[in-house]
C-alpha cells in the first residue's frame, strides 16, 4: 500500500503538478497580474499530492473488496466499460486545464 501511495504521490508531484501549475499561472495572464501566495501554492500542491496518492491506492481497494467479498468479481469484470467512461468523465471534470493531455494524465 505504501508503494502504491508513493507512486501516485510522485506522479502527482512530478507529472500532474507542473501541468496544472503552468495552466493556473497562465490563466487570465492578459487580463491581470498574477500574485502567487506561497501558502496557497503549498496548500494546492500538498492537496494534489495527497489526492493522487490516494488515487494510487485504488487497485488495493478493489483487490481488498473482492477478497473480503464486499464486491463480487463478476460485478467488476462485467462493468469495466462503464468504469472506464466514468473515470474519463471524472478526469474531465477535475482537470483544471482544457487540454486532453492533462485529462489523460489524471
Amino acid at each position: 500500500g505504501l508503494v502504491l501511495f508513493a507512486a501516485g504521490a510522485a506522479f502527482g508531484l512530478w507529472v500532474i503538478g507542473p501541468q496544472t501549475t503552468g495552466w493556473l499561472v497562465s490563466f487570465g495572464e492578459n487580463l491581470a497580474i498574477n500574485q502567487l501566495s506561497i501558502a496557497r501554492y503549498l496548500d494546492f500542491v500538498l492537496l494534489l499530492v495527497l489526492l493522487t496518492g490516494i488515487a494510487g491506492e485504488l487497485p488495493l481497494v478493489l483487490v481488498g473488496g473482492v477478497s473480503l467479498g464486499i464486491v463480487p468479481k463478476s460485478a467488476i469484470l462485467g462493468r469495466w466499460r462503464q468504469g472506464i467512461i466514468a473515470v474519463f468523465m471524472a478526469a474531465a471534470i477535475l482537470t483544471p486545464g482544457q487540454d486532453p493531455f492533462s485529462m489523460l494524465l489524471v
